[in-house]
């Protein structure tokens, strides 16, 4: 066999070993009331039934605001809020009523934004646990409004995290699901998707099959408190790989 093709499947192979130990418990997804997010969660839905897994929704909010008013020093709640707590609350019972009648254990969690702090807290129990980020590609302007997020996630993280692009997550469900009707959270994702969900559970239990990975690539990072330049590296590759690849990348600690 070329000795190219041995060495990356030996690198995969080191790549996926750090969690074949314990496997994934829960996928944490962030959402925010948007159709952008809530397209992750047909994958999610399909992982949590592969890996046996519960899903973790995370919703950020913003505590009310309070401003000067004139000289009177009198103080008024701001207009300029990303979500109120008890929209927040909400929105994420009517999302758990919709996973569970899908036979998906499911939790919400709720926490003051920012996002990523948000996530860590939520991630802090260690390597049981998988997030999902949606990431856009860089527009015009440079890079995009995820990549702040993903960064630092991935710099503080000691949890799997898959990235993907909003168009491949809108390509893992079935065409006439799409768009206003993703609201009803289909039951299943296409075959791709559905092949996409095996292949990350037998990469999170460390199965051998994972050096044939053809359609997720995989980061390694060093682990947190290491190298960080090193780590910093590593982070851009998978940032890289996400802009450039097949819009899914799995980035393990």
């Amino acid at each position: 066999m070329n000795e190219a093709i041995l060495g990356a499947r030996e690198q995969r192979g080191q790549e996926c070993a750090g969690l074949s130990a314990h496997g994934v418990h829960e996928i944490v997804v962030p959402v925010d009331g948007s159709h952008r997010c809530e397209r992750v969660l047909p994958l999610a839905i399909a992982l949590a039934r592969v890996l046996n897994a519960e899903v973790a929704l995370v919703r950020t909010y913003e505590q009310p605001q309070y401003v000067p008013s004139g000289s009177a020093l009198l103080f008024t709640r701001s207009r300029v809020q990303r979500a109120p707590l008890h929209q927040a609350s909400l929105y994420l019972a009517r999302l758990e009523e919709t996973l569970r009648a899908r036979a998906v254990r499911v939790r919400s969690l709720l926490y003051q934004w920012p996002l990523a702090d948000a996530l860590l807290a939520c991630m802090a129990g260690g390597p049981s646990d998988l997030l999902i980020l949606l990431g856009e590609t860089p527009g015009a302007q440079g890079e995009s409004r995820d990549t702040g997020t993903i960064q630092q996630v991935l710099r503080e993280t000691r949890s799997a995290v898959l990235l993907l692009t909003a168009a491949r997550a809108d390509a893992l469900v079935r065409s006439e699901l799409r768009g206003p009707h993703m609201r009803m959270l289909p039951e299943t994702v296409t075959d791709d998707g559905q092949e996409l969900a095996e292949r990350l559970g037998h990469i999170l239990h460390g199965s051998p099959t994972t050096l044939d990975t053809k359609d997720v690539d995989v980061v390694a990072l060093t682990a947190s408190g290491g190298d960080s330049h090193q780590r910093m590296e590593q982070i851009e590759r998978a940032l890289w790989l996400l802009r450039t690849g097949n819009g899914a990348v799995l980035v393990v600690p």
